[in-house]
């Protein structure tokens, strides 16, 4: 066993919600926390800084140790260190690296999955015994404001096919109006004094569509108009073929990615460059990446740079079918306006682990159907947790051998 007299010390960070076990490293340092009766004494000489979670170090807190050299992150985000000063001081920092990575992917995808085929919101229909009453949960209405009759947000904008547009079509047609529904149609000929978009097959007229009604005569040549190329596609309201954009293709949005594919989405990003050695179409701004997406998962680090960058134009962007997942920092994405596009059924959905004012969490979100909430917690799990010691013990061992760090922030390019 170690001599812990002789073995470097380290200053652990931390407010006191945070735990964590550091018996993995206990050969290689000795920890001092700040209430240690030896704290006063090491400050001056101290070199390393362990940082647990997300405990904001400020330039302040690095004032106290004027031989600070090193700050250990165990979070994947840095955001709550001033980096500024880090900067300033030559002072090094590190993070989880890709501790979090996979935990993190899962997380975000179960998010995706959640607010595309409304399984919480299912969840509470059967808890609070809506389902015996009202029968099958009415997709799109509210758990808490049980309507009989569809609402105006669940045909909103949708792209409305109709297979046959005769007297009945035209009269649908004409109902689906006032509802935003953008119509078009099938029809033995184009009819030239309607306004709708016409398509010569009905197969062309559901790949553009969100819904196809049928009302057409059944003859010989319309018996199985509706078939099996037909039905795929339309698709579904799953996930399968949906074109998701990925804010931030650092380790975890690849590893989102590559869950993704089996899905058959079609992948987008966003990221600072360009990442030539994988196939998916690459946006250099995230309103045109949302423009060309059906749902946009963020999980980039949050920056000054990055503060906000999802906003009002790339929510309006994203569209009323479109779906926000946000498992990276709150502050990425511009909370009022976020709530006020759920709301307002602006946008379809969102899956949110991540919030600007955590814990806090706008009220306004509690009773909306289409939005999954989740407190901070998509990384959280047994084996991340020995992951980020694993890595936070690597780090240190790297730091006092004079090796180079194991998961290092550029601190130039944050």
């Amino acid at each position: 066993m170690a001599d812990n007299n002789k073995l470097p010390i380290a200053i652990i960070h931390r407010l006191p919600v945070f735990q964590f076990d550091l018996t993995l490293a206990s050969n290689i340092f000795t920890p001092i926390e700040p209430s240690d009766p030896s704290h006063h004494t090491h400050q001056p000489s101290a070199r390393v800084i362990i940082c647990i979670g997300p405990t904001p170090l400020t330039s302040a807190h690095m004032a106290q140790y004027p031989s600070l050299e090193c700050v250990i992150g165990t979070s994947a985000g840095v955001d709550h260190v001033d980096l500024e000063e880090c900067r300033r001081k030559g002072i090094r920092v590190t993070s989880a690296g890709d501790a979090f990575s996979e935990d993190g992917a899962d997380y975000a995808v179960g998010l995706l999955l959640d607010v595309l085929r409304l399984l919480s919101a299912s969840d509470r229909y059967v808890r609070i015994g809506l389902w015996p009453k009202n029968g099958l949960y009415p997709l799109g209405n509210s758990v808490y404001e049980y309507i009989d009759q569809e609402s105006i947000h669940i045909l909103g904008g949708k792209r409305v096919g109709i297979v046959g547009l005769g007297s009945i079509g035209t009269l649908i047609a004409k109902r689906l109006e006032p509802f935003g529904c953008a119509i078009a149609y099938n029809s033995r000929k184009k009819k030239a004094q309607l306004p709708y978009a016409f398509y010569s097959t009905v197969l062309d007229l559901a790949t553009n569509s969100d819904a196809l009604i049928v009302c057409c005569s059944l003859t010989n040549k319309t018996r199985h108009i509706i078939n099996h190329d037909v039905l795929k596609a339309l698709g579904n309201t799953g996930l399968g073929g949906k074109r998701v954009g990925i804010v931030g293709l650092g380790s975890i949005g690849t590893l989102i990615a590559k869950r993704l594919e089996p899905f058959g989405c079609t992948i987008a990003y966003n990221s600072r460059k360009k990442k030539a050695q994988l196939p998916y179409a690459f946006y250099s701004t995230v309103l045109d990446l949302a423009t060309n997406s059906d749902a946009l998962i963020v999980c980039c680090s949050l920056t000054n740079k990055t503060r906000h960058i999802i906003n009002r134009d790339v929510l309006k962007a994203l569209g009323n079918t479109g779906v926000l997942v946000n498992i990276g920092r709150g502050g990425l994405v511009d909370e009022k306006e976020l709530v006020k596009f759920l709301v307002g059924r602006e946008i379809r959905g969102a899956g949110l682990d991540v919030f600007e004012n955590e814990p806090e969490v706008p009220k306004e979100l509690y009773t909306l159907d289409n939005v999954v909430l989740s407190p901070h917690k998509a990384i959280l799990t047994p084996e991340s947790f020995a992951g980020v010691r694993e890595v936070m013990t690597r780090n240190l061992k790297a730091f006092f051998s004079n090796e180079p760090l194991l998961s290092e922030i550029n601190l130039h390019d944050s």
